[in-house]
């Protein structure tokens, strides 16, 4: 059992007493640690719920091997993997072009932003929550973690999942790694900043062999990424937006002619023309 594992007492006895437990992970550095971690402690507890681990797939703009890393983490965790969609089949580019169509004319913002996360409610939350509705009793682990931003470390470390709560049903999300650091993160996953670094030198020197030889985690980090979602996030930094145009300048030319078809930049004052060079 990772000695780093949040576990509060109300989670404890969900599990102790026959709970799922459902890994949410997104093919990045923090579920993949979590999903370790949290395997090993299932296994060291001898908990008799299932152990799951789901991924919201978000089609396009997921940055290549997503899927196939997703389907190493659960073999790692020793967790029966669920891909889940939305319901009507919509990736996340598919949705920026309905919004937008939708919204053409009126001067409502199509784009997710911080203030409408559209993005995590209608293709993460939502189709994860009707794979919870599955299970009688379930706790969902959530990797986010406190030094990521002010508002995760407002987060609690467990609540009742109120949306997918009934009177047959019990669920419940937990972030057992809210406490961890980045550091924390890359031991878990049997790695060090400084290696990540070096390996990093190596694919800027054009030995990406080198680069990802016995690298466990997501290649989009040791190509530079700062964290893993989208290949171009709403909320993502201007380093990782530039990767992302590296590395799928047609997906880049897609959504530029979404900002120039309804008229909004991609961020809020900046467009995606920026990085097209």
């Amino acid at each position: 059992m990772s000695r780093l594992v949040s576990l509060p007492a109300a989670i404890e006895r969900e599990l102790d007493s026959g709970a799922a437990l459902v890994i949410s992970i997104s093919g990045g550095k923090d579920s993949q640690a979590m999903a370790i971690a949290l395997g090993e402690l299932h296994r060291s507890r001898g908990w008799t719920g299932e152990l799951v681990a789901v991924h919201a797939d978000l089609g396009s703009v997921e940055w290549a091997g997503t899927l196939d890393q997703v389907e190493r983490i659960a073999q790692l965790a020793g967790a029966r993997l669920k891909v889940v969609r939305r319901a009507d089949g919509r990736g996340m580019l598919e949705h920026w072009q309905a919004r937008g169509e939708a919204l053409q004319g009126t001067g409502k913002p199509f784009w997710s932003s911080s203030a409408q996360r559209y993005c995590t409610s209608d293709l993460k939350r939502d189709p994860i929550d009707t794979f919870l509705r599955t299970f009688e009793h379930v706790v969902c682990a959530v990797g986010l973690r406190a030094q990521e931003s002010t508002a995760r470390a407002k987060q609690p470390a467990w609540s009742v999942r109120s949306r997918i709560t009934t009177r047959t049903r019990r669920a419940f999300t937990w972030h057992p790694i809210l406490d961890w650091t980045l550091l924390d993160v890359l031991r878990e996953c049997g790695h060090t900043w400084g290696e990540l670094l070096r390996r990093r030198e190596a694919y800027q020197a054009g030995d990406l062999a080198a680069a990802l030889d016995g690298w466990t985690l997501h290649q989009a980090y040791v190509f530079g990424n700062e964290r893993l979602s989208c290949q171009f996030c709403v909320l993502g930094s201007v380093n990782d937006l530039q990767n992302g145009a590296r590395h799928n300048p047609e997906l880049l030319g897609k959504l530029i002619e979404l900002e120039d078809r309804y008229g909004a930049t991609f961020q809020h004052g900046r467009s995606l023309r920026t990085f097209a060079a």
